[in-house]
């Protein structure tokens, strides 16, 4: 989890206060954006806004965030690909192979 604290490239420091507390209160699954929002002192909206004003949205966050999680629990093939759905927090193995090819697609474009 220390490498996830890691300033993300892109994040600014409002996303990155966000995506702390995200990573501070998984459990294994990630909470969820109304969890999150009652630690800052501003409304649901004005929170939306500035994740907006810096480029992110707490999906965008959350993702990326499941993204990493994905490629260290996936490292080495140790764990079998249905518990690492089920800790990303993912009711069906579909929407998590879904998840991932589309990670590699937005992966390839931003290496091109």
């Amino acid at each position: 989890m220390q490498k996830l604290d890691k300033r993300k490239s892109g994040y600014k420091p409002f996303s990155i206060q966000v995506r702390n507390i995200v990573l501070n209160m998984r459990c294994p699954e990630l909470p969820i954006f109304e969890q999150v929002a009652v630690h800052f002192p501003s409304s649901n909206r004005s929170i939306q806004r500035k994740l907006t004003d810096e480029g992110l949205s707490f999906r965008k966050i959350t993702d990326d965030i499941k993204n990493e999680l994905s490629g260290y629990l996936s490292k080495g093939n140790k764990m079998k690909i249905q518990d690492i759905a089920y800790i990303l927090g993912y009711s069906d193995l579909s929407a998590y192979l879904h998840a991932v090819k589309k990670w590699r697609t937005e992966f390839q474009s931003v290496e091109k």
